[in-house]
């Protein structure tokens, strides 16, 4: 555990996804002022993308010695995805911090890049599933892909279309894939 991190245990914690061609301890490097402006506030959790890959743009002249470098989509013209090994990845980062000894709520998500896509997917989805559930009138509606109930995402350098990640219920029922949920957009 890093020096200090036993008094964040019990903060609201947030799940950070790195970008294409990076991994997580690269971007935990990158967020160094965030997490320290945030330390007293939220505990940050890093997870690392299921996808070996190729070094993101400008990542080799800093980071050539911090791979393995990793993508949440195998190829960067795929949009179909691999939801599987993605919330695979996200439930590991998960439980690492609670055996770590972490409590606090899951409360939000900072994504950069594909990470940031991959973060508004995952809000899309919860905000899909709240609904399936809010239309079966508690008939029982199982979720496959459970979300720990996030409040918001902030996203760096994100761009759309939003990744399909699956939804416990019919997703022809849906609208529009507007997101409702809160989102700060750097």
């Amino acid at each position: 555990m890093a020096p200090g991190a036993e008094r964040t245990l019990d903060l609201p914690r947030i799940l950070c996804l790195h970008g294409g061609g990076t991994n997580a301890q690269i971007f935990r490097a990158q967020c160094r002022v965030i997490r320290a402006h945030l330390a007293d506030s939220f505990r940050l959790v890093f997870a690392d993308a299921p996808f070996p890959f190729q070094p993101g743009p400008d990542v080799t002249p800093v980071y050539s010695d911090w791979g393995s470098f990793r993508a949440w989509l195998p190829r960067p013209d795929m949009m179909e995805l691999n939801v599987d090994r993605i919330d695979g990845c996200i439930s590991a980062a998960m439980r690492a911090d609670d055996q770590a000894g972490a409590t606090g709520q899951w409360a939000g998500l900072i994504g950069f890049s594909q990470g940031a896509s991959l973060a508004a997917s995952l809000l899309l989805r919860q905000q899909r599933d709240n609904e399936s559930q809010a239309s079966s009138w508690g008939m029982g509606c199982s979720v496959k892909n459970p979300s720990p109930g996030y409040r918001f995402a902030v996203l760096f350098a994100g761009r759309g279309p939003l990744m399909d990640m699956g939804s416990s219920g019919d997703n022809t029922q849906f609208g529009s894939d507007l997101l409702r949920l809160p989102t700060i957009h750097a």
